[in-house]
């Protein structure tokens, strides 16, 4: 486990492990047999829910945040799974990334730079009402705008019975954000 932390924490090569840790090839083998079975998906999630308790909140959030990252793409990287971000001038991918109000990573989808905000937007939407039906708000910068949750006949009454509000966030003088009215 020390050596997947490793390896997830400093982005090294699986065969650059240092030597204290077991054999590259073994702890790819467990990562690998751990990714597919839902292993450590399960692991994160249950942590998630023991520290939401601790802090004295429900073990299920009830609201997101939605936030985007583009990132320079190395030319090894096939063109089809990049793209030019205007605005950033970067070309390469962006991490769309969704955490609970306490910053806990609730999913990730990874596009090509040029994909807008808001069509992202759209699939994480669908995502978390789909893995968490507890929330009931997710909250995005402008970039997300025109982003709306799952519609009425694609949604399941019985597991996420009262709708999701989208609300805009604007970054005030003091660069924090704030609600937009």
């Amino acid at each position: 486990m020390d050596a997947i932390r490793y390896v997830t924490r400093t982005g090294c090569q699986w065969d650059a492990l240092p030597v204290d840790f077991p054999p590259a090839s073994l702890v790819k083998h467990y990562f690998s047999v751990w990714t597919r079975d839902g292993t450590l998906t399960r692991l994160h999630n249950i942590l998630r829910e023991q520290v939401r308790q601790i802090e004295g909140r429900t073990p299920d959030p009830t609201a997101a945040l939605i936030d985007s990252q583009s990132i320079r793409a190395a030319e090894t990287v096939t063109r089809t799974s990049r793209g030019l971000d205007a605005g950033k001038r970067v070309n390469g991918r962006k991490r769309h990334i969704v955490t609970d109000t306490c910053g806990w990573l609730l999913a990730v989808l990874v596009t090509g730079a040029h994909m807008q905000d808001r069509d992202a937007g759209h699939v994480l939407a669908w995502i978390i009402c789909t893995v968490f039906p507890t929330i009931r708000l997710l909250w995005a910068d402008s970039g997300y705008a025109g982003t709306k949750p799952p519609d009425e006949s694609s949604r399941n009454h019985s597991a996420h019975p009262e709708p999701v509000t989208y609300q805009a966030l604007r970054k005030n003088q003091e660069s924090r954000y704030t609600a937009r009215p």
